[in-house]
Parts: C-alpha cells; sequence; structure tokens
C-alpha cells in the first residue's frame, strides 16, 4: 500500500458543520474526513492531543463505547513528498471506495487497522474491535 497512489478525493464533506471538524481545522488539520459512527451518541470522546512540527500538524483522538477504544490517528502533511509508509503482510483485507475515496481496513494479526488519505491528510484508525465493526465504521467516513 503507497498512500501517494491511491485516490485521495473526497466527494463530499457532510461533517464539516460538527464541532470535531471545526475544532480539527482551527488546529490545521485539513481537510477533514470522518467516520459519521464515531460521531454519533453512542460514542464519546475520551481524549484529544495535538502535535505541531514545521511540515504538519497531528491529532490523536481517543474514541470510546462501553469496552470498545478506537483510536484516530490524523496527519496534516505541508508537501506531498511526505505521503508514503506501506502496511505489510495484511492478514486480510479490504478496499473500499467511501464517499470518493480508496479506503483500506485490514485485520491485523493484534488489531484492525483502517487508512485512508484525503489529499495531504493521512487518516489511520487502530481499535480493539473486531475487523468487521472496524469496516462497518469505515463505510461511514464522510
Amino acid at each position: 500500500l503507497h498512500l501517494d497512489k491511491v485516490d485521495s478525493t473526497a466527494d463530499s464533506y457532510s461533517l464539516l458543520g460538527t464541532d470535531l471538524a471545526k475544532e480539527l481545522e482551527e488546529n490545521g488539520i485539513s481537510p477533514v474526513t470522518l467516520p459519521a459512527a464515531l460521531l454519533t451518541e453512542e460514542w464519546s470522546i475520551k481524549e484529544i492531543t495535538y502535535q505541531y512540527e514545521d511540515s504538519f500538524s497531528a491529532v490523536n483522538i481517543e474514541f470510546t463505547q462501553d469496552n470498545i477504544l478506537v483510536a484516530l490517528h490524523i496527519v496534516a502533511y505541508s508537501y506531498a513528498e511526505q505521503l508514503g509508509g506501506d502496511i505489510h503482510n495484511p492478514h486480510k483485507g479490504v478496499q473500499q471506495e467511501i464517499n470518493g475515496i480508496d479506503v483500506f481496513v485490514f485485520d491485523l494479526p493484534r488489531e484492525p487497522l483502517a487508512k485512508w488519505v484525503n489529499g495531504l491528510t493521512v487518516y489511520t484508525i487502530m481499535t480493539n474491535c473486531d475487523y468487521e465493526t472496524l469496516l462497518e465504521i469505515a463505510k461511514t467516513i464522510q
């Protein structure tokens, strides 16, 4: 998986009016595409941590629901050359176009992982839920 070679332009940005999307944009994370499932009343945000460097802005957001933890890591890069990264040897995985973006969901040995790119912004979800649940969450990216 080479992130600089995937379809990375969302068809729509229907969550931009949410408080979280506004906060992310105010902190240098743009464009914003998030799983709508994580913004429902069923989920709560446990923690948000920002990091700023010369060539990127990043945020880690932890969502919780009952015993499920979803860690969303977002990095907004300044230059296209910074995109990259590989996911090696996925046990089981699927590539789906969701909202015009190539989204990759992998069932890795310790935890499932989802990854997508929108412009120069890379999104990664790691979670303790099962692969099928993560796939359903990923299908709500807007």
